[in-house]
């Protein structure tokens, strides 16, 4: 996962089912909560596999909801039984700092304007 920079993976059984998925969290708990041996450990032993979810046409306040509701910060996109992607709260902050320069776009409050324009472009 620090490989490719990526903080949370769907897990899925031989027959293409999502089985659970793995965050960095989950990792962090899973070895910080007991002694575990690394070359022993497999991702099942670690992966949270009650999966929150949503479709592709639920909101953006619906879904800041459900991951502030479940305290997670990736949320799994599924259609028809199938994850069609993942959204993350970083998403999230991207979708409310464009929101905010729309709106705010001609003032310049300095900092915090700044801080809105860099969430916007990363």
């Amino acid at each position: 996962m620090a490989h490719y920079n990526i903080g949370f993976v769907v897990v899925m059984d031989d027959d293409d089912k999502v089985v659970g998925v793995l965050s960095e969290r989950d990792i962090v708990k899973g070895f910080g909560d007991e002694e575990k041996s690394i070359e022993e450990t497999v991702v099942g032993d670690l992966m949270t596999e009650s999966v929150i979810s949503v479709s592709p046409t639920a909101s953006v306040i619906d879904t800041v909801h459900i991951m502030n509701t479940h305290s997670i910060r990736h949320l799994l996109v599924v259609q028809a039984g199938k994850p069609v992607g993942v959204v993350s709260i970083r998403d999230l902050l991207r979708v409310f700092a464009d929101q905010l320069l729309k709106v705010d776009g001609d003032t310049d409050d300095g900092v915090e304007m700044g801080l809105v324009r860099n969430l916007a472009a990363t």
